[in-house]
């Protein structure tokens, strides 16, 4: 059930310098959008602090429910730089009833007048960086193995060189679809790069340019949201495309 209006205004007063950000989110899918968003946002806003509302959600009166929201952000966690670290998700309750929806607090726990110095104070390694740094300084104990290393780092370097247009990177995973996903049966749901899903439907190819995983997770969450509100004969399936994840 929805708190009254008193227990969420005690909720609010008992942290008075939290933003309060109310959302009319239909479902779990937006919920997340809306947390992995913010969470996002909260990273450069260092002792800042939001308390989330979803109460279109009423699913989230279950308590079973937000402890598995609860334990799936966690997990995410081990992927994250600061959410987890840094940026922290508490759940508040509203009342002493368990089936009322909570309100979930985001906070970004340094100091804001912290300077980016102080959070990386460890001495550095000198042979913490680039592969090709590390096999250059130490070429002459290598010999052959590290000619054959730095063929490889070669090889990797133009593997990963992300191409700076959107066109020409959706060419290419479509024709890795066309070849792999689709000719290769690895989907036996992947009819070509056009036509995919159960019912087959026409396939949309998003491509987020994010480095950082928070921002990752909340447009990954932005992609199901759309695919969900779409009619399967506009769009069956989504590829989501993270060109520079891991370059």
């Amino acid at each position: 059930v929805k708190p009254s209006a008193e227990a969420l205004g005690r909720a609010q007063k008992a942290l008075p310098d939290s933003k309060f950000m109310e959302y009319n989110t239909e479902n779990i899918a937006q919920v997340l959008e809306k947390v992995w968003l913010n969470v996002a946002e909260l990273i450069e806003k260092k002792g800042e602090s939001r308390l989330l509302y979803f109460p279109q959600s009423t699913i989230l009166g279950n308590s079973a429910v937000v402890n598995r929201l609860v334990g799936h952000l966690q997990i995410c966690q081990d992927c994250c730089d600061d959410f987890g670290n840094f940026v922290t998700l508490t759940v508040v309750p509203t009342s002493g009833e368990v089936e009322t929806m909570p309100l979930f607090l985001l906070k970004n726990l340094q100091a804001a007048d912290s300077s980016d110095d102080d959070e990386d104070s460890w001495d550095e390694d000198d042979d913490w960086g680039d592969d090709a740094d590390i096999l250059a300084k130490y070429a002459n104990l290598l010999g052959d193995e590290g000619g054959k290393d730095a063929k490889a780092q070669a090889l990797y370097n133009q593997l990963s060189n992300v191409p700076a247009g959107d066109p020409e990177v959706t060419s290419i995973i479509r024709d890795w679809v066309r070849v792999i996903v689709s000719d290769m049966g690895v989907c036996p749901f992947s009819k070509n790069p056009d036509q995919a899903g159960l019912p087959a439907g026409p396939v949309h190819y998003p491509i987020s340019r994010q480095t950082r995983v928070e921002d990752m997770y909340a447009e990954y969450w932005k992609e199901v949201n759309f695919l969900v509100s779409s009619d399967p004969k506009e769009f069956s399936t989504t590829l989501h495309i993270l060109p520079k994840e891991f370059s």
